[in-house]
């Protein structure tokens, strides 16, 4: 699975639309289709993508490890999130 495969699912699973995310990350909707076209192959906002979509931040970069963000990692983001 590669990067705009990954992003896609992990916004798939947490309910959001391109703009959605988009929002939550802070950045253009068409920043987010283009990394889900794979027209973009990198983006310093994976991090942040990975926390608004409550995936594993190094499962969304490179596809290793579980697509789950770890607890820890998902409490937090969650706090961030609705702040």
């Amino acid at each position: 699975m590669n990067l705009s495969e990954r992003i896609k699912l992990a916004r798939s699973k947490a309910g959001l639309t391109q703009s959605m995310l988009a929002e939550k990350v802070g950045i253009a909707q068409t920043a987010i289709s283009q990394l889900e076209s794979g027209k973009t192959l990198r983006s310093s906002y994976l991090i942040q993508i990975a926390q608004a979509c409550a995936v594993n931040s190094l499962w969304l970069q490179s596809g290793e490890g579980e697509m789950e963000a770890p607890e820890d990692q998902a409490a937090l983001t969650h706090a961030v999130l609705n702040e």
